[in-house]
């Protein structure tokens, strides 16, 4: 336990494939403690799956309703068309059927209208916004008595309505239902339901029953062409949930889930009324006590962050009378252990269903908690081959992904401890955690070894997912060519550049630029060649470096160094137990993302040594290499500077930076006075000479005066 407690992990990004994040993801983190935890399943998966093998599916038919920009004039067609078939074919209806359509869709412009001035506002400060001026409803008042009274009276209170005047609306629908059952065979559903939205603004609960009641006119032969029975439950749910009925809100959002193919929304909507359950002790007895509720309850208090939830949710279930094994106990032991209860994990443990993920999965971590790691790689190879590809997990910041891909990320981790970095980056990779597997790519996996499964894992459409074949392609063979130019072995990192860039879009593709610092390389370091082609082949492969540096050596997944304090510090993944050849590392700079500044430095400091004093080439090279490290590292390009003066006094650039006592803003070739012989002494040459003749000098005459004393005191005496 000590010894895996000892691992430390560096902070990943859940974002994009970046240099410098250092925010937490699914497994790596700063302090280790990932694999100890049990991630929070989303509440949706869970609830999608109870419905599924519940097998239930409720007695109203759903009609899948248009999406918003749509909904409007989907009502208004199926409005105008009610219409032609209610009313007759004499010229007079005809022409009141037409003055009706042009008032109607006079409606729907003004509301369109209405719309888009709200959605405008919502861009502008508080302070600037407007409220919207009340709906002018004198236009629609005069209505030709021709047109059917179901469609008159309805048409009104639709226009009370959205002028929010609903006292008006409601009497104007009650009207529709007030006439006889012949005359409203095309209304009477839109009328109830739109009472019921009438009354949720006015009163919620008295919102409820004309739900109730357009769901019964649907029953009972009343056209229903929008489908509004089905719609209606999932209104009263809402309506409830503002009444404060919160389990009857709870029951209508389960209803609407069993019946509706759109069901994320509705799910979080029972998510929310649970949420609401669960502070009332009442309901969340009688939800606890009911076998098929119970399961979303447990459902909610595992999808729950609070431990209170899951505490509270815990006594419940632990009061009721059940059976020695309980259908849901695996649930409830995973609750019990990200509560932090244990104890409590274990006894529910021992009521679950042996051969359940769930159940092997925590006994797993529990196996972890006491440092019995092989045993937990066994049950975690057990839970994983009972996940499938069944269950979703949301992991806050990152996306969502199966149960299978977490239990195979707790996999990973253990292989990182047996040091097999290449099983622990296949199973990341499998579970299509990019980002750890690059993090692995980069910084456990040794060069030749990522080679190697790169050149053995050919993509093949055939034999892998499309996502995973199309990350090899791409992302994997970059991070191959980055560590090798990392390496100094630019001719080998140079084909394998795919051309992706990581931070910006460069013209010239990633693998001409690496073939151009490669040659270029050799060209310097050939010591056959004079110095001078030496030095300004090191320059030129400094400039493209400079250039391209960020696409060419950046990390694709995170900084290489930790953040703490303030300061990025070393980083060791595994410390006590890793190889610390298996880690690659460079200086400890405070934007990792620029190191590649580090090297092209470097490069043109070669250069300045083969180059002459007094030289617009050396000038060049240690302005620019100095210039370059300066904003992140002013100590690393002090020497940068101090040489640039020393060694240029001709240079206005080298006199310019004397005396600003730092590099100047740009760069100049511009010589102030003809060169000095090299062999001529320099004022500093001279100085330093001084320093060291002088106090030689004062010895031998402070020697010569007391040697004269001497002679003088012996003579006096003779």
């Amino acid at each position: 336990m000590n010894r895996f407690a000892a691992f430390v992990f560096l902070t990943l990004s859940p974002a994009a494939f970046a240099c410098g994040w250092s925010e937490p993801c699914r497994f790596i983190v700063a302090d280790g403690s990932t694999i100890l935890h049990l991630p929070a399943p989303s509440f949706v998966g869970l609830a999608t799956d109870i419905l599924r093998d519940q097998g239930c599916v409720h007695g109203l038919a759903f009609v899948k309703r248009p999406d918003k920009a749509t909904m409007l004039q989907h009502s208004v067609d199926t409005d105008l068309q009610d219409l032609a078939r209610a009313i007759s074919n004499e010229p007079e209806s005809l022409k009141a059927a037409e003055t009706y359509r042009a008032l109607r869709q006079r409606l729907q412009r003004e509301l369109l209208n209405r719309d888009a001035i709200a959605e405008e506002q919502r861009y502008k400060r508080y302070d600037e916004r407007t409220e919207p001026e009340a709906l002018n409803t004198a236009p629609f008042e005069a209505l030709p008595e021709l047109v059917p009274a179901e469609f008159r009276l309805y048409f009104q209170g639709a226009v009370a309505y959205h002028a929010e005047r609903y006292e008006e609306a409601v009497a104007a629908f009650e009207a529709v239902l007030a006439l006889p059952e012949a005359e409203r065979q095309h209304r009477s559903t839109w009328a109830a339901f739109m009472l019921g939205k009438t009354w949720e603004r006015l009163d919620p609960q008295l919102a409820i029953p004309f739900y109730e009641q357009t769901r019964q006119f649907a029953e009972a032969g009343f056209e229903d062409a929008l489908g509004l029975a089905a719609e209606s439950r999932g209104w009263e749910g809402r309506a409830a949930l503002k009444a404060g009925l919160n389990f009857h809100a709870f029951e209508a959002y389960l209803d609407v889930a069993e019946t509706t193919c759109d069901t994320a929304i509705v799910m979080h909507s029972m998510e929310l009324a649970l949420g609401r359950v669960f502070d009332n002790e009442e309901e969340l007895a009688r939800l606890a006590a009911d076998p098929l509720y119970r399961k979303f309850g447990t459902a909610f208090a595992l999808s729950s962050s609070h431990t209170e939830t899951a505490q509270a949710w815990l006594s419940a279930v632990e009061g009721l009378p059940l059976d020695s094994q309980v259908e849901g106990a695996d649930h409830l032991a995973c609750i019990a252990y990200r509560s932090g209860d244990f104890d409590a994990a274990t006894r529910w443990l021992a009521r679950a269903q042996a051969d359940s993920p769930w159940t092997l999965w925590v006994q797993a971590k529990l196996a972890l908690r006491d440092g019995r790691m092989e045993e937990a790689k066994t049950m975690l190879h057990q839970a994983l081959a009972a996940f499938g590809n069944w269950g979703t997990t949301y992991i806050p910041g990152c996306d969502s992904t199966t149960s299978a891909n977490m239990v195979n990320g707790d996999l990973a981790l253990l292989y990182l401890r047996d040091e097999n970095a290449t099983e622990a980056f296949a199973r990341f990779e499998s579970a299509s955690f990019g980002l750890e597997a690059a993090y692995v790519a980069q910084h456990y996996m040794t060069t030749d070894e990522l080679a190697r499964y790169i050149d053995a894992h050919e993509p093949s459409p055939q034999a892998l997912p499309v996502d995973v074949a199309g990350w090899l392609q791409s992302t994997l063979p970059d991070i191959l060519a980055r560590r090798l130019a990392r390496e100094g072995r630019w001719n080998e990192a140079a084909p394998r550049y795919t051309g992706q860039s990581l931070y910006t879009y460069d013209a010239e593709p990633l693998d001409k630029a690496a073939e151009a610092i490669s040659e270029k390389l050799s060209e310097a370091n050939n010591a056959s060649l004079p110095a001078e082609q030496r030095a300004e082949a090191y320059m030129a492969a400094a400039d493209t470096l400079e250039q391209y540096g960020r696409n060419l050596l950046g990390d694709s997944a995170a900084p290489d160094y930790a953040v703490k304090d303030g300061w990025l510090v070393p980083a060791l993944p595994f410390v006590n137990t890793y190889p610390k050849s298996r880690t690659w590392s460079c200086q400890p700079y405070k934007r990792p993302a620029k190191r590649y500044r580090y090297f092209a430095a470097a490069w043109m400091w070669e250069a300045s040594r083969m180059l002459p004093d007094n030289d617009a080439r050396t000038a060049s090279a240690l302005y620019h290499g100095g210039k370059w490290l300066a904003p992140d590292d002013p100590k690393a390009a002090d020497k940068f500077y101090k040489a640039l003066v020393r060694r240029n006094p001709n240079f206005l650039i080298a006199q310019e930076a004397d005396e600003l006592r730092w590099f100047p803003s740009e760069f100049t070739d511009e010589a102030v006075y003809t060169s000095v012989r090299h062999d001529t002494l320099r004022k500093r040459d001279v100085a330093a000479v001084l320093l060291v003749v002088a106090p030689l000098l004062a010895l031998l005459a402070g020697t010569y005066h007391w040697q004269q004393c001497r002679l003088r005191d012996r003579q006096h005496s003779i």
